[in-house]
């Protein structure tokens, strides 16, 4: 029997998390001295005031914890962040109204704190709204080495809609194939990957890699002036023999850019 993604993604997480039930509930709740902080958090936020933000999320975060007011949360939330104050600013979020694009805010920031079991849950509870979203939800379940985190079929259930446009899917895909020895698939998988990242020599190594794997050095080689040209790698040849001597490849590497830009509009 063919099991779905998301079959697949309740025997890595259990059902522990909701999608529906990861945020407690909160209300507009009406409260002067909130609603005064709520101004002055704003304004900090307009005018980009870092010094103010940072002494506030923290003299306030008494405030934070205890308030039930939406308004206060988003405006401290997003302080917090501009600021990299990140445990901060998920504390305020998570109290949030239970919605799908909170929920994908949640997961980014958990991310990019290497919280990987919980970015992957919260990712579950999202819309996949940021262009990088199933790429980082995918990292995430690989990181979180939790029951079949590698599983293939989980991974291409999440990057089949990306495997067109974006190279860390087809690297990803190609990776996972790759470490369990289907190597015509990750060089297929890299191929895609080097069209569409011409310039990355670790695309490229991985895609010689697959080729060598799969007995294909003799169609590899004519590739090598390209690969100079285009990646500008200084590696030898003594280097690169032992690069492409490596039989486990590692995950790409894959950044959240511009975070407290993404949360904001996730939560406009």
């Amino acid at each position: 029997m063919v099991k779905s993604g998301f079959d697949l993604f309740e025997e890595l997480f259990g059902n522990g998390f909701s999608k529906d039930d990861v945020y407690s509930g909160m209300h507009k709740a009406i409260n002067p001295r909130e609603e005064a902080l709520q101004r002055s958090f704003v304004q900090a936020l307009a005018s980009g005031d870092k010094e103010y933000l940072a002494k506030s999320v923290k003299d306030y975060e008494k405030d934070m914890r205890d308030s039930l007011n939406s308004d206060f949360m988003k405006a401290y939330g997003l302080g917090a962040l501009l600021v990299d104050e990140l445990d901060l600013a998920y504390d305020a979020l998570v109290k949030f109204p239970r919605k799908r694009s909170v929920s994908e805010a949640l997961a980014l920031i958990k991310y990019t704190k290497e919280d990987y079991v919980l970015a992957a849950a919260l990712f579950l509870g999202s819309d996949y709204r940021v262009q990088t979203s199933r790429v980082l939800h995918s990292l995430s379940i690989y990181n979180s080495k939790q029951k079949n985190s590698e599983d293939i079929g989980t991974h291409n259930f999440l990057l089949s809609p990306h495997l067109d446009s974006l190279a860390p899917a087809n690297n990803i895909m190609g990776v996972l194939n790759f470490n369990s020895e289907a190597y015509s698939s990750a060089v297929d998988y890299f191929a895609k990957a080097k069209e569409l990242s011409e310039s990355s020599e670790k695309t490229w190594l991985n895609w010689m890699r697959a080729m060598k794997a799969d007995g294909l050095e003799s169609e590899m080689y004519p590739e090598m002036p390209r690969f100079y040209a285009l990646t500008g790698s200084s590696l030898g040849l003594e280097d690169l023999t032992a690069e492409l001597d490596k039989n486990k490849l590692e995950m790409p590497v894959v950044k959240v850019k511009n975070l407290f830009g993404i949360v904001k509009q996730l939560l406009a």
